[in-house]
C-alpha cells in the first residue's frame, strides 16, 4: 500500500507540473482568468499530494484506503484542468476574431451578467450556439478558495461566415443560462410568488404518472428555457426570432412552438414600451 500511495502521490505531482509548464505561454489576453485558475488548481493538487506522500511513512494501515481515495479525487481534478486546456488552449489570448463577434460577446457579457466575465471564444463545431461557466461547471478545484469575480466564460460558437452569420442571435439565449446560474434564478424566486404553479403541478399529479418530483423538474427546466428564451427576444428582437425559426426543430401538433412563445413575448414587449410612451421598439 505505501508504495502505491507513493507513486499515486508522484503521479499527481509531476501531473500538476506538467499542466503548469503547458500554461506557460498563455499570459496574457482575453482567457487568461482561466489560466491563472488552473495553474492555482494545480498548485493545489501538488500541495495536497505532498502533504499525503508525507503522511505516508508514518501512517496507520487503516488509513491507506482513504489517502488513496484522496489521491484519486486529485487525480480526477487534473483530469478536469486537462478537458479545460485541451477544450481552450489556443482561445487565450487571440486577437485573429471578427470585430463584430467580439463586439457582440461583449455586448452580450455587459446587458446579461451584472457579475461580468472573462469571455473565452471558442470556434468550434461542436457544442456550437453554447455557453460553459468553468467555474459552475467544476467547483470541486475551486472548492477551497471560490475565484472573485468575473469568472471566466466559455463561448462556443461556429465563426460568423455568410453561412452561418445570422444565427448569431441564438448566443444570447445561451448566455441567459449562464445569467441563471450566476443567481439569476434565485432574484426572480425572491419575488415571484409560485404558489397557483405549484398547485397546478400538484393537480397534474395521477396514479402510475409522472412523480410531483419530475414534474417539477421538468417545469423548472422549461422556465429556465423560456426566459432565456425571453432575454434573448428583448435584447436581440426579431433576429432571435429569425434565428429560432431556422435553428430550432419545428414543433407539430397541439403545443405552441418555441418561436411562437418568442413572438408573443416581442409583441408584449413592444407593447409595454408604447404603453410607457416611449420611442417605440428598436429597428433592428
Amino acid at each position: 500500500m505505501d508504495t502505491e500511495l507513493r507513486f499515486l502521490a508522484g503521479l499527481a505531482i509531476d501531473e500538476s507540473a506538467r499542466l503548469i509548464r503547458a500554461t506557460h505561454r498563455e499570459r496574457n489576453g482575453r482567457g487568461y482568468s482561466l489560466v491563472s485558475l488552473l495553474i492555482q488548481a494545480c498548485e493545489r493538487v501538488s500541495i495536497e499530494a505532498s502533504s499525503i506522500a508525507g503522511q505516508v511513512p508514518l501512517a496507520d494501515p487503516a488509513v491507506g484506503p482513504s489517502l488513496e481515495r484522496e489521491l484519486y479525487r486529485l487525480l480526477d481534478e487534473l483530469k478536469l484542468v486537462h478537458l479545460f486546456l485541451g477544450m481552450y488552449a489556443g482561445d487565450f489570448g487571440r486577437n485573429d476574431l471578427p470585430v463584430g463577434l467580439v463586439h457582440m460577446v461583449d455586448a452580450l457579457v455587459r446587458d446579461l451578467l451584472p457579475r461580468g466575465a472573462d469571455p473565452i471564444i471558442h470556434l468550434s463545431p461542436e457544442n456550437m450556439y453554447s455557453t460553459l461557466g468553468v467555474v459552475e461547471a467544476a467547483k470541486q478545484l475551486w472548492r477551497l478558495t471560490p475565484p472573485p469575480d468575473p469568472h471566466p466564460v466559455g463561448f462556443n460558437l461556429p465563426a460568423l461566415n455568410p453561412e452561418n452569420a445570422m444565427l448569431a442571435p441564438i448566443l444570447a439565449h445561451e448566455v441567459g443560462h449562464t445569467a441563471w446560474r450566476q443567481g439569476l434564478d434565485a432574484q426572480l424566486n425572491a419575488t415571484a410568488d409560485l404558489t397557483a404553479a405549484s398547485a397546478h403541478l400538484r393537480s397534474a399529479v395521477v396514479p402510475g404518472g409522472p412523480s410531483a418530483q419530475h414534474l417539477a423538474e421538468l417545469f423548472d427546466s422549461w422556465r429556465q428555457e423560456l426566459l432565456c428564451d425571453a432575454l434573448a427576444a428583448v435584447l436581440t428582437g426579431p433576429s432571435f426570432l429569425f434565428a429560432s425559426a431556422v435553428f430550432l426543430p419545428v414543433t407539430t401538433g397541439p403545443l405552441m412552438s418555441r418561436v411562437m412563445c418568442c413572438c408573443l413575448i416581442w409583441t408584449s414587449f413592444c407593447r409595454i414600451k408604447s404603453r410607457k410612451s416611449l420611442s417605440g421598439p428598436k429597428k433592428y
